[in-house]
This record gives structure tokens, C-alpha cells and sequence, in this order.
């Protein structure tokens, strides 16, 4: 009895070891996207302003068009810059997946936005409100999901 009784405190030991493990693998992996996010957002809401001022002042199509493959260059760096962080816990996985579709919600904005700017018309500001409407959703979600982990794993900043 008391060989099996070592057995099984090893046993809980091994596997408190291996969630504590695990715990602060997470919580490292989700301030480094915290902290990557907090340094490089700036870039991109900068290139998605740039892009809507292009299109609120609609005159010149090459400005805008040089506006918007600028947008798109710094999504495509900033999207580069997340995936060489390697983030590869299954509890963070799906803040990444949200935050992508972020990116992609507010590049959803910007189509309908240069619609509405070329062409005027009742459904395109239908299709541009419910764009932004669904990309606030998506934000919201990123951030309450973000809020839980941070809750689940704290991190120390």
C-alpha cells in the first residue's frame, strides 16, 4: 500500500508540473501578443485613417489607390509580424483567429466605403453601416475573449 501511494503522489505531482507548465506557456504566448498588438496597432489604424480621409475627401483616384495598397502593405507586414510571433497554444489560437477577422471586418469597411464614395447610393450606405456594425462586433468579441484569457491566465505587464 504505501509503494502505491507514493506512485499516485508522484503521479499528481507529475501532472501539476505539467498543467503549471502549460499555464505559463499560455500566459507567456498571450503577452506576447498583448504586448505585439499594444506596439503595432498604431500602424494600422494609422494606414486604415489614411484610407478613409482618401475617401471622405473623394477627388483623386490615384491618391486613393496609393492610399489603399499602402493600407493593404501595412496589413500584410502586421499580419507577418503575428504569425512570427509562432503563437501555438490552443487556448490562445482562437484570440488569433478573432483579431485576423478583425483585419479582415475593417478591410470590409474600406471596400464599402470607396463603393459609397464612388457611387452614392442608399444601399451602399446600407452595406457600409452594416459593415462597420459587424466589424464593432468582431472587435468586441476580440477584446472580451482577450479580456477572459488575460482573466484566466494573468499576465504581468
Amino acid at each position: 500500500m504505501p509503494i502505491l501511494f507514493k506512485v499516485v503522489i508522484v503521479f499528481v505531482l507529475i501532472l501539476f508540473s505539467i498543467n503549471t507548465f502549460a499555464t505559463s506557456q499560455q500566459a507567456e504566448e498571450l503577452k506576447k501578443f498583448v504586448t505585439w498588438e499594444k506596439q503595432n496597432q498604431k500602424n494600422l489604424d494609422l494606414a486604415f485613417d489614411g484610407v478613409i480621409n482618401q475617401i471622405t475627401g473623394f477627388q483623386d483616384n490615384a491618391k486613393l489607390d496609393a492610399s489603399i495598397a499602402a493600407y493593404h502593405s501595412v496589413v500584410n507586414e502586421h499580419l507577418k509580424g503575428l504569425e512570427a510571433l509562432n503563437l501555438q497554444s490552443e487556448e490562445i489560437k482562437p484570440l488569433i483567429a478573432k483579431y485576423k477577422n478583425k483585419i479582415g471586418a475593417d478591410n470590409e469597411i474600406i471596400k464599402a466605403a470607396v463603393e459609397l464614395g464612388k457611387k452614392p447610393s442608399t444601399e451602399a450606405q446600407d452595406k457600409l453601416s452594416e459593415v462597420t456594425s459587424q466589424s464593432k462586433k468582431i472587435e468586441d468579441e476580440c477584446a472580451d475573449l482577450q479580456n477572459e484569457l488575460v482573466d484566466k491566465f494573468p499576465i504581468e505587464e
